[in-house]
């Protein structure tokens, strides 16, 4: 069966919100592809004025703004999904967006990406985005 995609979980910057832990739990985005935090997002506002949907389809990729974006507090795991959101555009671009969006899934099911809190401070468990080794679990999302 084909997976439905949301465009809406797919932020201009890389980041796939359907990992976010505020999504996982409320079934709603608090974040960039909220109408009214959106209408705040550099990102946001930036690819809609060039008439595109995600930072990768732009000329200037990958621009300052998406540079700094991406390099902010290294190291700390709450922060991962800016740390590989340029490598994240770059494989959206390379597959398009269905197998993109099926790819981050199985990631997020694996435990190798996510946004917001650690995955030891929600499922009490450490995330392999940090680790590098896949958790004794997978994440059961249904």
């Amino acid at each position: 069966m084909e997976m439905a995609v949301d465009k809406n979980l797919c932020a201009p910057c890389g980041a796939y919100c359907g990992a976010c832990w505020h999504y996982y739990r409320l079934k709603r985005c608090l974040g960039c592809c909220n109408d009214q935090r959106g209408a705040n997002c550099r990102f946001t506002l930036c690819v809609k004025e060039r008439g595109i949907e995600f930072c990768c389809e732009c000329d200037e990729f990958p621009c300052a703004r998406l540079r700094r974006f991406s390099s902010l507090r290294p190291g700390e795991e709450v922060r991962h999904y800016r740390h590989v959101a340029m490598d994240n555009l770059r494989r959206l671009k390379e597959v398009g967006l269905d197998r993109w969006v099926e790819e981050m899934e199985e990631k997020f099911k694996r435990w190798e990406y996510h946004i917001g809190p650690s995955g030891k401070a929600f499922w009490n468990i450490k995330c392999a985005c940090v680790t590098g080794k896949t958790p004794p679990r997978p994440l059961d999302l249904d």
